[in-house]
């Protein structure tokens, strides 16, 4: 937008971007931050029908894309702008995201267990690739009470520490 409130028709050509990620058959945006190069980094989900032995199941995956500041995708990231990454056993949500000044990416959100979820972490390098240094293949989830637990805003501190707040869920 601009700063009127009145659409920006230099990005993407009429101020709105929407867009289909791979194979998936929904997409959903949670968090979005700028980079200090202008690059726009948005993380959610997306639904991705995947085949089984018997049938067809569709499961939702942490999503990240990065756009360029014209609202183009950055085909430097990811594949062709998009990292879509599966954490557990269906239902995978990133519902924020934090920049590192290296310019690695922390997403944070929930990750389906096969019983209940989990607070769920995954590390990107800059160019969008997990970062295998971090936790298990660059993922990390944890399970608090055996309940649900999700993970709603995460941050950086200047030591590279990560932050995180949301909900442990304990049964009484």
């Amino acid at each position: 937008y601009k700063p009127d409130g009145s659409l920006d028709a230099s990005f993407d050509e009429d101020g709105i971007v929407t867009l289909n990620i791979g194979t998936s058959l929904m997409d959903t945006a949670y968090a979005v931050r700028v980079q200090p190069d202008g690059k726009i980094v948005v993380a959610g989900s997306s639904l991705m029908l995947v085949a089984s032995a018997n049938s067809r199941i569709s499961q939702n995956d942490f999503s990240i894309i990065r756009l360029n500041g014209d609202g183009s995708l950055d085909y430097s990231f990811g594949h062709k702008g998009a990292t879509i990454t599966d954490l557990g056993y269906g239902v995978d949500v990133a519902y924020d995201l934090a920049l590192a000044p290296d310019g690695s990416i922390v997403v944070a959100g929930v990750a389906t267990n096969g019983t209940d979820q989990d607070f769920a972490i995954a590390s990107y390098q800059s160019n969008g690739t997990l970062d295998t240094r971090f936790g298990e293949g660059g993922k990390v989830r944890t399970d608090f009470f055996g309940e649900d637990d999700f993970i709603s805003s995460v941050a950086l501190q200047r030591d590279g520490r990560i932050l995180v707040a949301g909900n442990a869920l304990k049964a009484t």
